[in-house]
């Protein structure tokens, strides 16, 4: 049994949403504010607190409209019968009050095995109350949640009665009144008859988590710190917290808390001897003190009484051992103490499924940004981590981590048993957010071209930096000499680039256009940056200086699978806007000087912006001897072949390290005007 697709309505960002669920892992990522939280937070309202407590402010930004358009629709009802309008019109208008009001919506589709011959299938015993359709053939259910007004006619009549005494908008009417007219309804759904089946009346939220047990690992976890010294389990914000917890639910049946609670029991005998003895006097002074008059004060007895449970949560301390010397835990890293509180909170989380009477059918574990505080590898570790511990629990359980690290990607969404089918991406480019699932990215060619593609993307994900899923732009470069120059070009010529988080993708003009429907799947503005790379078809393919003519065409094949053009005439005069396919734009050299001279590289066409910053320059290092024997106009007469001899004395990063010590030099303009572009995008 597990969770196929979750859909949600009106709520935050999340207006129509629907996320399918991996039967293991299933990873949520996205820019900032792109919803991940809500989605957390969401499940939590709904199906962690007993009673729930959205606001105004939950609801999607549509929903305001939607509001006051209920409102309308109430009073042309109203005016409905004041004109004694047939009562079948009546009828309908009130319907459309209620149809126009917004309700959050959240709808979980379960799939279950019925079973075989072979098999036993499922226990339904939990589930059935929410099966409406006996047809064989079907082997799921669904389980509705509706936030929905009570009575719209009461609601708009309040509203009215109020507004007459102090005027507001409706909208800030509901925003302090909501719980008032709004509750929380569960139904076992049809969604194909697009219509809710049965509301569940009795304990519905208990009837739910004996389904699933939903549990969550905030992103909000606390540690004590460095000048708090309360490291009991009675801070929650401690290790020993977290210990007290997972103490909460394990089984107290067990065979080590009963030789404590005997262990407890002696000490309470030997410990009253001594309170007796101790405070033996001060007890005589409390019995003869009044002895002589009216006033008899009660005998005293002193005994020592341990609350087990008190003793076992509260009398724990945590600490670390270094050295053989014990240290709190306040002198250990953050990485450390968010992995261990992690873990415990994990390791609760199966404590209280395995011991919860009745027991849910299965587990879904919200795990809300696990980087913080740790490095790559325990990044990667600890999801690693996650998925033997329940694979060796022998609990069915479903996992949803929301994340920026691009290591967290590289580790649970990205391998080669699934590709990226884990990953569900968070796309707020456009005004409403859309949920996309990469099991639907599809990748251009034939079946051998796909599967390169697709083993090419992996194995760049999975060893380079994934952020183009947290990204802002991107950029795709050749090599080296782009990937250092870039920050110093978007200095000089836009810094307003510098304001957005740009993913730098270095991978050369042979594979930039492997990107493309990855690129194009999560709508990210891009900017390949790549070369003309001119040959001469004529003399076996080989490379030659930028120059129109029959026989010279590119050899790069970004620029051929993505625009489409070969001819070295065609390229030189293709205008901006035919650079574009859909949200990326190819960048290659073009004219740089008077004459139409181009370069062929991007270290040829930097040279002939500016040759003459070159050309006797005291700030060089690895190219100051080249320079010196060369003049401008030498240089600009043969820019291919001094530029290739340039290349043969130095290599391409350390001509890009001489550049970095330059005060004066300007972007090419293939570049600036790329750079230009992807400002105004977004």
């Amino acid at each position: 049994m597990k969770i196929k697709t979750i859909e949600i309505k009106n709520f935050r960002l999340i207006e129509d949403g629907s996320l399918n669920l991996e039967d293991d892992i299933t990873l949520i990522v996205g820019k900032n504010n792109s919803g991940k939280t809500s989605l957390v937070d969401f499940f939590f309202e709904l199906l962690e607190r007993a009673i729930t407590r959205f606001q105004l402010t939950d609801f999607s930004s549509n929903s305001f409209v939607r509001f006051q358009d209920a409102y309308l629709r109430f009073q042309e009802y109203i005016k409905s019968q004041n004109d004694k309008e047939d009562e079948k019109i009546q009828l309908e208008k009130r319907k459309l009050i209620r149809e126009s009001l917004p309700s959050i919506n959240l709808n979980i589709l379960i799939e279950y095995d019925k079973g075989s011959k072979e098999n036993k299938g499922d226990n339904l015993e939990n589930l059935r109350e929410f099966i409406t359709d006996l047809d064989e053939n079907k082997n799921s259910a669904w389980i509705c949640i509706e936030y929905g007004c009570t009575n719209e006619l009461r609601l708009f009549e309040s509203y009215e009665i109020e507004n007459k005494k102090n005027p507001a908008d409706i909208i800030d009417f509901m925003r302090d009144r909501l719980p008032a007219y709004y509750e929380t309804k569960y139904y076992a759904g049809n969604k194909e008859k697009e219509t809710y089946n049965r509301e569940i009346v009795e304990s519905p939220l208990n009837k739910i988590t004996n389904v699933f047990l939903t549990r969550t690992v905030s992103a909000q976890r606390y540690f004590v710190t460095k000048s708090s010294e309360d490291t009991t389990s009675s801070n929650p914000n401690t290790l020993a917290g977290g210990f007290s917890n997972y103490y909460d639910n394990t089984n107290k049946d067990v065979e080590p808390v009963d030789k404590i609670k005997t262990l407890l029991k002696s000490t309470e005998s030997d410990l009253e001897k001594e309170y007796n003895t101790l405070f033996k006097e001060i007890l005589t002074d409390i019995k003869d003190f009044g002895a002589e008059t009216p006033t008899k004060i009660p005998d005293v007895e002193l005994l020592s009484k341990f609350d087990t449970e008190g003793v076992l949560k509260n009398n724990i301390k945590y600490f670390y051992k270094k050295k053989g010397v014990l240290l709190p835990e306040k002198n250990n890293g953050l990485g450390y103490n968010n992995l261990i509180q992690m873990v415990l909170a994990f390791a609760s989380f199966f404590e209280e499924f395995k011991n919860k009477i009745p027991q849910s059918d299965f587990l879904l574990l919200f795990v809300e940004e696990p980087e913080a505080y740790m490095h790559p590898q325990m990044q990667q570790l600890f999801v690693r981590h996650i998925t033997e511990y329940i694979n060796k629990s022998g609990i069915q359980a479903q996992v949803i981590i929301t994340s920026h690290s691009s290591h967290v990607i590289a580790e649970s969404g990205v391998n080669e048993n699934n590709g990226f089918d884990r990953i569900r991406y968070f796309d707020i480019t456009t005004e409403q957010l859309i949920i996309k699932d990469f099991s639907e990215l599809v990748i251009e060619g034939d079946d051998e071209t796909r599967k390169k593609t697709i083993k090419f993307l992996k194995q760049y994900l999975q060893t380079q930096k994934c952020d183009l899923f947290f990204a802002d732009y991107a950029m795709v470069v050749e090599g080296i000499t782009e990937k250092v120059l870039l920050p110093f070009m978007i200095n000089k010529s836009v810094p307003e680039l510098n304001k957005k988080y740009i993913s730098i993708i270095e991978v050369g003009g042979a594979y930039a256009h492997k990107f493309k429907e990855l690129l194009e799947f999560l709508n990210v503005p891009t900017l390949i940056i790549t070369d003309i790379d001119s040959i001469d078809i004529s003399a076996r393919r080989s490379a030659c200086m930028v120059q129109v003519g029959l026989n010279f065409e590119t050899s790069n094949q970004s620029i051929i699978k993505l625009l489409g053009k070969r001819k070295i005439e065609d390229l030189l005069v293709l205008k901006e806007e035919s650079k574009i396919k859909s949200n990326i734009r190819v960048a290659y050299q073009i004219s740089e000087v008077k004459g139409d001279k181009c370069g062929r590289s991007l270290e040829e066409a930097f040279l002939l912006k500016n040759i003459s910053s070159f050309i006797g320059s005291d700030e060089l290092n690895a190219s100051e001897d080249f320079f010196e024997d060369v003049t401008a106009d030498d240089f600009l007469s043969d820019s291919y072949n001094q530029t290739a001899e340039l290349l043969k004395k130095i290599s391409k990063s350390d001509f890009a390290f001489d550049i970095m010590l330059m005060e004066k030099w300007d972007t090419p303009n293939y570049i600036k005007n790329g750079l230009e572009w992807l400002s105004k995008q977004g």
